[in-house]
């Protein structure tokens, strides 16, 4: 476990699972004066991500072909905000009006 001290206050944060721009993600949180930490490396592509996506627009995904298969292409982004890597198995759910695939 990373022990991260508060910059305010110079305290000792506790580990914590926070919503931050609709993504629940690991932080801390100084239990002394309530400052959130975030892990910069973590937010950098979510911000990024809100950037490329304002007003509820979508992203868009393209279809392939790979041999008699078809094949969905995420954006650059999509694969930095779940460390996604080539041959990552994906779980997936058909809906009446669309596919959730889950991380």
């Amino acid at each position: 476990m990373k022990k991260v001290i508060c910059s305010e206050c110079k305290k000792e944060c506790v580990e914590i699972e926070e919503a931050f721009h609709g993504f629940i993600i690991n932080g801390w949180k100084c239990l002394s004066c309530g400052e959130v930490i975030f892990d910069e490396e973590v937010i950098q592509p979510i911000l990024e991500y809100n950037k490329i996506v304002k007003d509820g627009e979508k992203l868009e995904a393209t279809l392939s072909l790979v041999g008699n298969n078809l094949a969905i292409r995420f954006p650059k982004i999509i694969e930095k905000i779940y460390h996604l890597k080539r041959r990552k198995k994906v779980s997936f759910d058909l809906k009446p009006n669309g596919i959730v695939v889950e991380v």
